[in-house]
């Protein structure tokens, strides 16, 4: 953060997320009081660390054989299930984004992938970017109410998600 400002810190982050800042509270703190003006000192943060499972393919792939065979509700079952403790499963926020995206764009199935997202903002509740992709999903659907929620939670879990700012402002909320 140094270049360019006249207030300058250093903050090193040790670990990897698929959201820093929503993974890391403290990083979005630190970063609103720089912005604000606020003099910091060279800090170094954890970040929680996500990663992506090897399983992770086979499982966007037997959830998605569940969804086209049996539907949508039978997967987040099934999904549920797998993020259970001693499953055996790995299931990751990035298994629901996956196959939501799997579903929207190459099966032309909104509406599914619209409830895999549900059931992903469920199961990881402090995940901005599924609710961001569900507000996206919400707003393509006709159901702008729905999308600004979606974009308000992403927005509450991190404030400096300017892209879900943006769509809010969009949303007229």
């Amino acid at each position: 953060m140094k270049k360019g400002f006249s207030n300058s810190a250093q903050i090193l982050l040790r670990g990897a997320a698929h959201d820093i800042y929503g993974d890391t509270p403290a990083l979005i703190s630190l970063m609103s009081r720089f912005m604000s003006g606020e003099k910091l000192k060279d800090t170094a943060l954890d970040v929680a660390i996500e990663f992506h499972g090897p399983d992770e393919p086979a499982l966007v792939e037997e959830l998605h054989s569940i969804v086209l065979s049996k539907g949508a509700e039978a997967a987040v079952a099934r999904a549920k299930e797998m993020r259970a403790p001693g499953s055996g499963k790995d299931l990751t926020s990035y298994v629901m984004e996956n196959l939501a995206g799997v579903l929207d764009r190459t099966d032309k199935r909104p509406a599914d992938a619209i409830a895999i997202l549900k059931a992903g903002t469920e199961m990881f509740p402090n995940t901005p970017v599924l609710f961001m992709r569900l507000g996206a999903a919400l707003v393509a659907a006709g159901d702008k109410p729905g999308a600004a929620a979606a974009y308000r939670r992403a927005v509450q879990l991190n404030p400096l998600l300017r892209s879900g700012v943006v769509q809010l402002a969009k949303l007229g909320g």
